[in-house]
């Protein structure tokens, strides 16, 4: 199983903790990095590092606030590693070995998690409701399910899903509606919540995986937390230094 995660110049801060994290936690899984608008020097830096693979070296988006390219994203990991893959957005952060989430992949199929908001309906322009036939008032009270860490194996039903989330990445009334932003829209988290909501099956959120705040984490970071994945929002620099990189090539 593999582990994808997406930055621009912006995240690379952010993104070089992260992969920190993953060598010093789960060193043996292939990284890939989806290029958002890194410099030239930031992808310098990470053809350097160990067991990772940068995708889209020219990918431009004049709009990446909207998020129509996550679901690009995990489309292209769910059709080259059938097997399973996870997504981790580059702010975050791993505290501890990720199995338990791989075997949650590999026996559901799917790992998603919650603990975003508590009202979905208070986090989706009316826009996206129009464009799948829903009304907000069913979605009341419940939470959305994150964008921020997901994971899947190739089934139907993932294929299912992601699907329909890349179809609504490719509409723009869909994934970025007329009068839509942060504040009462959440693009890709949106529509990947209505799409498990309406899922013929009930989908869990298994959000105990997730911390949000340092607080729940172990206070030395060399010490497994029961909370495996921080969404520490660029916050954290603690794994910078347990970044590994690839022994430099002998001279010819």
């Amino acid at each position: 199983m593999a582990i994808a995660t997406a930055a621009n110049s912006v995240y690379f801060r952010g993104l070089t903790n992260l992969v920190g994290s993953l060598h010093f936690w789960d060193s043996d899984r292939p990284i890939h990095i989806f290029n958002l608008g890194l410099q030239t020097r930031q992808i310098s830096q990470i053809e350097t590092w160990e067991r990772v693979y940068l995708q889209w070296r020219t990918y431009k988006d004049n709009k990446p606030k909207r998020y129509a390219w996550k679901p690009q994203v995990l489309y292209f990991m769910l059709r080259s590693f059938p097997g399973g893959f996870l997504y981790l957005d580059a702010g975050s952060d791993v505290r501890a070995p990720l199995q338990p989430i791989f075997d949650i992949i590999q026996r559901d199929g799917l790992f998603l998690v919650g603990g975003q908001d508590v009202d979905l309906s208070r986090s989706c322009h009316a826009g996206m409701y129009d464009y799948f036939g829903l009304a907000d008032k069913s979605f009341r009270g419940k939470p959305s399910y994150s964008g921020n860490t997901q994971g899947y194996r190739l089934t139907n039903e993932s294929v299912n899903i992601l699907n329909r989330l890349r179809d609504c990445a490719n509409v723009t009334s869909c994934i970025s509606p007329v009068g839509s932003d942060l504040s009462n829209h959440r693009y890709d988290q949106s529509a990947l919540s209505l799409i498990v909501y309406t899922h013929e099956r009930r989908i869990p959120q298994h959000t105990k995986y997730l911390a949000a705040e340092r607080r729940q984490l172990q206070h030395n970071p060399k010490q497994p937390s029961r909370k495996i994945v921080w969404t520490s929002r660029q916050s954290s620099r603690e794994y910078a230094r347990y970044l590994h990189k690839n022994p430099p090539l002998a001279p010819l």
